[in-house]
């Protein structure tokens, strides 16, 4: 039980909310469906925060009237559209769990302080 805190709003963890991921260092966009439903009362960031929206009078501009599912086939479709490269729909993405990405010509860590010299070329 919390007891330093005026509000406790339990939310999900990643294994109970639909989303998605990628890093600097693997070029993939990686699924991440649901794995189990949310325990007790928690609810993903996403509908409190429009719940709260909605109380305070601006739910439809905070949602565009999106669900958080919604949200996520709108931000891949968004994203995937400014691509250079095809990619598959959001529904095949979601089906196969994984998009695998071209590589950059140059590395992530380029600027990442502490970088040994020389590492900061396209070929490493």
């Amino acid at each position: 039980m919390a007891k330093h805190a005026d509000i406790v709003v339990p939310t999900t963890t990643s294994f109970e909310r639909d989303d998605f991921a990628a890093s600097k260092t693997n070029p993939t966009l990686i699924a991440m469906p649901a794995m189990v439903p949310p325990y007790a009362n928690a609810r993903d960031d996403y509908h409190t925060f429009s719940a709260l929206a909605h109380r305070l009078g601006f739910g439809k501009q905070f949602t565009e009237g999106r669900s958080a599912r919604e949200w996520l086939e709108h931000m891949y479709d968004k994203w995937s559209a400014e691509l250079d490269f095809p990619v598959p729909s959001f529904a095949e993405f979601w089906r196969t769990g994984r998009l695998e990405l071209p590589r950059s010509t140059r590395l992530p860590c380029r600027t990442v302080p502490g970088t040994p010299p020389g590492m900061n070329r396209p070929n490493g």
